[in-house]
């Protein structure tokens, strides 16, 4: 079959199912994609390296997108002190094609080289599988008002699942799967508006720094990322065998950390 004559529908519109969805449709491509959120929160903030802007490039996306960012000429990593010694030196990194921008930034750029009428307002509530292979899927319109309907094989013929972690998809076909093994080092995330004095301090800067628990000097990243005039993404990066897990609900998440 050739790619002209494939109609793909891709199940969710973050960056990823965007970007398919794009690359699909430059091929010739029929490819319609359903997010849930279209309008809504967007997330936070991204680091973009050297070759996510070439896959940018690629899609022909890359300065409608990095027209939205934040350019970073240095990165700066303090390393962990341990008690009572001096703290080691800080290491310091000339980056090149390196931004900071926020994910809404990604998700408009990618969009606006989709044609028109490309993403559906619709949330993927059921998946049915046979021998393997995904024989249709069930969504629902968000919105009024609210209606289910089906995607079949009459209707489609590939089904990409672009819905994160928890994907409907991944549950159906491999339901031994582990959603939560995400691997050792997890990533808490946070963006808040800040004063001029803070983003003039970060600009075209990444900082990182290496630190231990006061209480039981159990060791933890944090670092900050300015992604425009009044945005700033801190992260705090942990070992879940050291720490555990960080508490799903956003009032015991805070607390916790």
């Amino acid at each position: 079959m050739e790619a002209r004559d494939l109609r793909v529908a891709v199940i969710g519109g973050g960056p990823a199912g965007l970007a398919c969805a794009l690359s699909l449709q430059r091929l010739g491509a029929s490819a319609t994609v359903y997010e849930a959120a279209v309008g809504g929160s967007q997330g936070f903030g991204w680091l973009l390296m050297p070759n996510g802007c070439a896959a940018l490039e690629s899609l022909g996306a890359a300065k409608r997108v990095l027209g939205r960012a934040k350019s970073l000429a240095r990165a700066e990593i303090h390393p962990f002190a341990e008690a009572g010694s001096p703290p080691p030196p800080t290491a310091e990194f000339e980056l090149q094609e390196t931004y900071a921008l926020t994910r809404a930034s990604i998700v408009t750029g990618l969009e606006a080289g989709l044609r028109p009428g490309t993403v559906v307002c619709a949330e993927a509530v059921a998946v049915a599988e046979k021998d393997g292979a995904i024989e249709s899927v069930t969504l629902r319109r968000v919105g009024a008002p609210s209606s289910e309907f089906v995607l079949g094989a009459r209707d489609v013929d590939l089904f990409v699942f672009a819905d994160g972690i928890a994907s409907i998809g991944a549950k159906v076909l491999n339901p031994s799967l582990d959603r939560k093994t995400r691997g050792r080092v997890h990533t808490l995330i946070a963006g808040v508006e800040a004063d001029g004095g803070l983003t003039s301090a970060l600009a075209g800067r990444f900082l990182k720094s290496h630190f231990a628990s006061p209480r039981d000097a159990r060791r933890c990243a944090f670092g900050l990322l300015g992604v425009d005039a009044r945005s700033v993404i801190g992260f705090l990066q942990f070992d879940t065998l050291v720490h555990g897990d960080a508490p799903r609900a956003a009032k015991d998440r805070r607390a916790w950390v």
